[in-house]
């Protein structure tokens, strides 16, 4: 399918799931997936609550030395949608998960009921000096260096 894109000369953003299902059943070639996926999901469909956005964020950051290196301009790891804006994340989780996403070079893709969103949202997700993080024109992706946890709020 990536070949058949590729070869209609149009720019097109190629999603895949290949890497979520093949880690299930084997070791997950992230070079060889960014060789045909402009994008890849690597983890199960995220839900609108912290608990969903720690646990992807804690996966993510086991499998970085493998992720990492796989992600740049063309080639982006997906750790599925911002759910900013809906009602299961404080405003503090959501700048959280807005920070980690654009760290990460993630795909900033909304879930949300744009008639319901908060100001406060709208604004977060149009933070223009995030979304320059997250657009790097280099697209490397962050690494986790350190993980302190000294209050209820990541553990929430």
């Amino acid at each position: 399918m990536a070949m058949a894109l590729n070869r209609t000369g149009r720019d097109i953003v190629y999603s895949c799931e290949w890497p979520l299902y093949a880690r299930q059943e084997s070791h997950v070639n992230y070079t060889e997936v960014a060789e045909y996926c402009n994008s890849w999901r690597n983890f199960g469909d995220i839900d609108d609550s912290w608990g969903s956005v720690k646990t992807i964020v804690d996966f993510t950051a086991a499998l970085q030395e493998q992720l990492v290196p796989a992600a740049g301009p063309g080639a982006w790891n997906d750790p599925d949608m911002l759910v900013i804006g809906n009602f299961g994340l404080s405003y503090d989780q959501q700048v959280t998960q807005m920070a980690l996403w654009a760290i990460m070079a993630a795909p900033l893709l909304m879930s949300n009921d744009l008639r319901e969103i908060s100001k406060e949202s709208t604004a977060l997700l149009q933070n223009q000096e995030v979304i320059a993080i997250n657009q790097d024109p280099l697209g490397i992706q962050g690494y986790r260096l350190l993980k302190v946890i000294k209050d209820s709020f990541w553990n929430s």
